[in-house]
């Protein structure tokens, strides 16, 4: 006879208004882009899509989804807007060190099917209470 055996506990929790994705577009929140090159990937310029660039960006982080689902294939840096369109631009400073904490965390986590739909939240001391 099966039986039920438990091999862990699950915590589910809200993520509505603590979002990594939105956190780290927080520096950027109401610049003016401009359209620019399509990248498809590192090395593939597409001829469309709907990404866009702020000026004076370093560089672009396409950052589809905010869960681990496509961290390890559609997460990644490119010197031009992504034509996904799920991405920003990435300024100097807080911008530059928002980026690299989320590309950095999403890279190392490994995507399981038991938190394959978990939310990526933003860092504690950035939340609101």
């Amino acid at each position: 006879m099966d039986t039920i055996r438990e091999i862990g506990v699950k915590t589910i929790y809200l993520a509505d208004g603590r979002e990594a994705s939105s956190w780290v577009r927080e520096p950027i929140k109401g610049m003016k882009t401009f359209d620019a090159p399509q990248m498809k990937s590192g090395l593939n310029v597409g001829q469309d899509g709907r990404g866009a660039m702020a000026k004076g960006s370093l560089l672009y982080l396409t950052n589809n989804a905010n869960n681990l689902v496509l961290s390890q294939t559609q997460v990644y840096f490119t010197s031009s807007c992504g034509s996904i369109s799920h991405g920003l631009s990435v300024m100097e400073g807080e911008g530059w060190r928002r980026a690299i904490a989320l590309l950095t965390a999403r890279d190392l986590s490994k995507d399981h099917w038991v938190i394959h739909k978990d939310e990526y939240l933003a860092p504690s001391p950035y939340r609101e209470v």
